[in-house]
């Protein structure tokens, strides 16, 4: 990419410049929103009594694993919860 912006700037080609740029950094802002992402539910893994009380609270399996930075919750028929991952 980057030797494309170069040769585009080489060229004179502002419009394809701009574009090759605006991907890059598109690239760049992505990258670096999903490295925040990541470090936000590792710090967000909560103890069992915490992701129970979420779903106590919640009732909804999608929303406290968010909630709670976990996957893969298993919560029996009676509503327990049973197992988790953290992210």
């Amino acid at each position: 990419m980057l030797s494309r912006l170069l040769e585009a700037i080489s060229q004179r080609n502002w419009q394809e410049a701009s574009s090759v740029f605006g991907r890059i950094m598109q690239d760049k802002v992505n990258a670096r929103l999903s490295a925040e992402t990541r470090t936000i539910f590792e710090q967000a893994a909560m103890p069992a009594s915490e992701v129970q009380r979420v779903f106590d609270e919640i009732g909804d399996i999608a929303e406290t694993e968010i909630l709670c930075g976990v996957r893969d919750l298993k919560v029996s028929t009676n509503g327990e919860v049973i197992g988790f991952r953290s992210l």
